[in-house]
C-alpha cells in the first residue's frame, strides 16, 4: 500500500511539472500537432494515388551527409512545387484544436489555417505511384527525398 502511494504520489509530481511546462512552452504541443498533420496527410496519399507529398518550404538539403538537420537558408532554397504542373496539389487536412500550434504561412512557408479554424491547406508536390525521376545539383536534397520516400 505504502509502495503504490509513493508511485501515486510521483506521478502527481511528474505531472504537475509536465502541466507547468505545457503553460510555459507550447513545443510538446507543437510536436504533437506536426506529428498528427504527417499522419493525416500520409493518409491521404492512397487517394491521390501518390506515394509521397512535399510541402511548398520544405528544406530538402541536409547540413552535411551525416546529419538529418536541415541546411540553413539562405545557401538553401525553401522547395516549391513548379506552377502549373499536374502534380502540384492543394490538400486539406482537419486538425482540431491543434491547428493552433501550427506555424502560420508567412512562418513556415507550408501551409496556413483557413480563418483561424481548424482546417489546415497545404500546397505541395504529389508524388504519384509509379516511376518518379529526381533530378539536381548537388547538395539539392535528392537523397533526403528519396530516403523519405523509402521509409
Amino acid at each position: 500500500k505504502k509502495r503504490e502511494t509513493e508511485r501515486t504520489s510521483a506521478l502527481l509530481h511528474f505531472l504537475d511539472h509536465l502541466a507547468q511546462s505545457l503553460r510555459r512552452d507550447d513545443a510538446i504541443l507543437r510536436h504533437a500537432a506536426s506529428s498528427v498533420l504527417q499522419h493525416r496527410l500520409r493518409s491521404l496519399l492512397p487517394s491521390h494515388d501518390a506515394v509521397a507529398f512535399v510541402a511548398d518550404g520544405s528544406v530538402l538539403p541536409r547540413r552535411s551527409g551525416a546529419s538529418s538537420l536541415p541546411m540553413s537558408c539562405p545557401p538553401a532554397v525553401p522547395f516549391r512545387a513548379p506552377e502549373g504542373s499536374p502534380m502540384r496539389k492543394t490538400v486539406t487536412v482537419e486538425m482540431g484544436k491543434l491547428a493552433k500550434y501550427l506555424p502560420e504561412e508567412e512562418e513556415s512557408g507550408h501551409g496556413s489555417r483557413v480563418n483561424g479554424s481548424s482546417t489546415v491547406s497545404i500546397t505541395g508536390l504529389i508524388i504519384p505511384k509509379g516511376v518518379t525521376l529526381i533530378a539536381g545539383g548537388g547538395y539539392h536534397g535528392k537523397s533526403t527525398l528519396l530516403r523519405t520516400i523509402a521509409a
